[in-house]
């Protein structure tokens, strides 16, 4: 039940997170139309993790599909967004995990 939340919760982010750099950043909007299956892809990867976002704008290998141009607000949510996902799923599973160990 508590990975649905958090899997939905990163599905939701990212795509508000994507579809608002889409609609006001015009060079991400740029990158996007030449690169919208990476951006999918990791927009897939981001359901598990919402820092896979930050793999679009890594530059990793040089290559321009991995050179996405963020806006700060992006960043902002991402890092907000990781750090709410963090408390939902992994403060719950510890929650879990003590709750287990109290009743062995």
């Amino acid at each position: 039940m508590i990975l649905n939340v958090a899997l939905i919760y990163n599905l939701i982010l990212s795509f508000i997170i994507v579809t608002k750099e889409i609609k006001n950043n015009s060079e991400f909007y740029k990158w996007f139309k030449n690169n919208s299956k990476i951006t999918i892809i990791s927009a897939t990867l981001a359901i598990t993790d919402i820092r896979a976002l930050n793999i679009i704008s890594s530059n990793f290998g040089g290559f321009k599909f991995f050179n996405a141009k963020f806006s700060k607000e992006a960043y902002k949510m991402i890092l907000y967004g990781s750090l709410i996902s963090l408390i939902i799923e992994d403060l719950a599973q510890l929650i879990i995990q003590v709750s287990r160990k109290k009743t062995c």
